[in-house]
């Protein structure tokens, strides 16, 4: 896997940018990029961001009716531009997905559909 070294550790802010009305108030959001994870099909840019005020947020459950209630420290995210990275001065356009289990991050590739992609945002190097 080729890593990007210089991101880890970085500090970073995501702001709403579109997809989700409902999660917009749950934003900006500071963090630091923890860690780098691969996922299937060899993409090697999702990071992992510790949030530093963490927060709770439902989803619908896929196959009913019922909310589930995610308590979310950490978020995953990705560059949605084509030549642009996460950690560069200038910001990025980013997917922000929720980890349901955090367990989940364990094996490598990580399976994206298993979590849950609420919003897209701006990511900036703080």
């Amino acid at each position: 896997m080729t890593t990007d070294n210089l991101s880890i550790g970085k500090r970073i802010k995501i702001e709403y940018d579109d997809q989700n009305e409902k999660f917009a108030f749950l934003l900006p959001r500071h963090g630091t990029i923890i860690r780098q994870l691969r996922a299937e099909q060899s993409v090697v840019d999702w990071f992992l961001i510790k949030l530093d005020i963490p927060f709770d947020y439902q989803i619908k459950s896929p196959d009913s009716f019922s909310f589930t209630s995610l308590h979310c420290e950490n978020i995953l995210i990705r560059s949605r531009w084509k030549g642009h990275r996460i950690g560069e001065v200038e910001p990025t356009s980013v997917f922000i997905l929720l980890i349901p289990d955090e367990t989940q991050l364990n094996n490598e590739p990580i399976k994206i559909e298993q979590f849950y992609h609420v919003a897209w945002g701006m990511c900036h190097t703080e």
